[in-house]
């Protein structure tokens, strides 16, 4: 295989790759969207995951990760309307 095609072919498979991954994100997003969960439920779920891997191989989670996500009181969960939009005070 020449260095032309070897490189096109290391393009292609880079970009694939880079692709699927963004997919993959989106579609998870997508998913918990039609769930009901918002970022935050994502962020408390990864921590739980993370912290309970730290743990098992003898970490403290609160060291390495830090405190856990707290919800923000400005955010809105999905699907519910604010009634902010257009109002002025």
């Amino acid at each position: 295989m020449c260095t032309g095609c070897f490189t096109q072919v290391d393009a292609l498979v880079a970009q694939s790759a880079v692709a699927a991954l963004l997919a993959r994100s989106g579609w998870n997003r997508l998913r918990d969207r039609a769930a009901g969960r918002d970022a935050h439920d994502r962020r408390r779920d990864a921590y739980r995951e993370n912290a309970a891997f730290l743990t098992e191989i003898g970490h403290e989670p609160a060291d390495v990760l830090g405190a856990p996500p707290l919800r923000d009181p400005s955010a809105v969960p999905y699907g519910r309307p604010t009634g902010a939009v257009g109002v002025v005070s």
